[in-house]
């Protein structure tokens, strides 16, 4: 279950890494593997399948718990795979990462806590994308002992040995400098402050300040629907000999390799600093929902987190760049020590064969 076949980089790379898993563990054995594409859960007979599965995303909400619980109660094994929750007020944040307890009926209605209670007590694997998720289900009353922070499944994507040569192609003109990798597009103004014009203007006044420093700057994107935002910010810093414009959608593969050769990024779009992590680049997030805050905390980048309703970003992102630059090499081994934990977890399900009947495993 996920949100697949919208050409969506983000949703989509979580699919391909469960096929990747499924296919090693299972490649030989008479399983089958379907996805969600392009429909919704609700809209399968959950009969013809023996296990369901929550992959990624931040899609512990209303409209799949009741999916989830409905394959529990027909008696088939259901797993919660690196997900989390979304839409959390910026003011909870706090709150959450303290401790404290919050409103949560402000997000869950009293009947998906009840479902998501009991999804979590029978599941097989019950493994949370970050801490923030992980309060907001502790708090529901979930079993602690059955719930996990498994990290997100990005942090699966590693970057493959072969060079890609349309990338040395791609930054060529830019070869022997350093090179800020810009991720932008849109998420239709449901983001903090609810103004991404306001954000765009600011980050392309930094990127101005950027290229004055010396840096090179390489816009791209990881959805469809960002080509139209990403072009405004290519026009509003309006320095062709500086900027590469890459309105072309890739898969991660190239976009890891892309990164590789970045100084570090800044994102938009959560799943665009993970790309970057795999690469061993430093990413800066924009943090436009709670989900940015939730991954930011579960591999210690919080401190390179500028939320999207800032009125000082300009100046909060030439503090990272500096910090960047002290630092570079030990915030991304900081963070490789962290993924090595969070890859064992999300790995486990796979690993010790969660997915099997009980009864199969004699």
């Amino acid at each position: 279950m996920g949100w697949i076949g919208h050409k969506n980089l983000g949703d989509e790379l979580m699919w391909n890494l469960f096929k990747e898993k499924f296919d090693e563990s299972l490649g030989n054995e008479n399983w089958e593997l379907h996805g969600t594409i392009r429909k919704p859960a609700r809209d399968f007979d959950l009969d013809q399948f023996d296990l369901i599965v929550l992959g990624g995303g931040s899609i512990i909400c209303k409209n799949n718990t009741p999916v989830l619980h409905e394959a529990m109660k027909k008696g088939k094994k259901v797993m919660i795979w690196g997900s989390g929750i979304d839409l959390i007020e910026k003011s909870d944040i706090p709150l959450l990462a303290a401790g404290e307890k919050i409103n949560v009926h402000n997000y869950l209605a009293e009947d998906i806590q009840k479902k998501l209670v009991e999804i979590i007590e029978h599941a097989e694997f019950a493994g949370v994308r970050g801490p923030l998720t992980y309060e907001i289900i502790r708090q529901v009353g979930a079993n602690e002992e059955k719930l996990m922070i498994s990290g997100d499944p990005g942090l699966l994507l590693t970057q493959k040995e072969k060079v890609d040569e349309e990338v040395k192609v791609a930054i060529l003109p830019f070869k022997g400098n350093k090179i800020i990798g810009v991720n932008w597009g849109t998420s239709f103004n449901h983001v903090y402050g609810a103004n991404e014009r306001n954000v765009e203007d600011q980050l392309a006044e930094a990127l101005k300040e950027y290229i004055n420093n010396g840096y090179k700057i390489y816009l791209y994107s990881v959805w469809d629907h960002d080509t139209t935002a990403l072009k405004q910010l290519y026009k509003k810093v309006n320095d062709h000999k500086n900027v590469i414009l890459d309105t072309k959608l890739h898969d991660q593969n190239f976009l890891i390799d892309l990164a590789s050769h970045f100084h570090f990024t800044i994102n938009l779009k959560l799943h665009a600093n993970l790309i970057s992590l795999a690469a061993n680049t430093p990413p800066i997030a924009l943090a436009y929902g709670f989900k940015v805050y939730d991954f930011a905390k579960s591999t210690q980048l919080d401190q390179f987190v500028i939320p999207t309703d800032s009125m000082q970003m300009k100046s909060e992102l030439m503090e990272m760049e500096a910090l960047i630059n002290q630092e570079r090499d030990k915030i991304i081994n900081r963070v490789n020590e962290i993924k090595a934990e969070y890859i064992n977890h999300i790995s486990s399900p796979f690993n010790q064969h969660l997915y099997l009947r009980r009864d199969d495993h004699a």
